[in-house]
């Protein structure tokens, strides 16, 4: 979630906070609920590919959540494997230009370290 979505500089009185909470709250919803539409088309793709592959259907599982905080996201995911008795976690790595890429970690980085015992693919 964008970061101007999980915050909001508070009001002068009780009713304003409350009103600004309440309007932040909606927004958030709005965005999750965007989120997951825009998601659904590519959780189909990734199915779609996995089956051309060889992976039978009822071995493919996926999961959508919308969570505020990437470190939430990296506990989920390792989470959710393990509940599931994931073999292997498969994530997709965004394109950054090489320069970012000396800079910023890639979510399957920290989740392969903190995995234990669950192999990570990152493609």
């Amino acid at each position: 979630m964008p970061p101007e979505l999980q915050e909001f500089p508070g009001g002068e009185d009780p009713q304003q906070e409350t009103a600004l909470e309440n309007q932040l709250k909606e927004k958030q919803n709005r965005w999750g609920q965007d989120a997951q539409k825009g998601a659904v088309p590519l959780i189909e793709q990734a199915q779609f590919l996995l089956q051309q592959a060889g992976v039978a259907p009822e071995r493919i599982e996926s999961r959508l959540l919308v969570l505020l905080h990437r470190e939430d996201l990296i506990d989920e995911i390792i989470k959710t494997a393990g509940e599931r008795g994931c073999d292997t976690i498969i994530m997709g790595r965004n394109s950054f230009p090489w320069l970012k890429e000396l800079f910023v970690e890639h979510l399957g980085d920290e989740i392969s370290r903190r995995a234990k015992g669950i192999p990570v693919k990152v493609i």
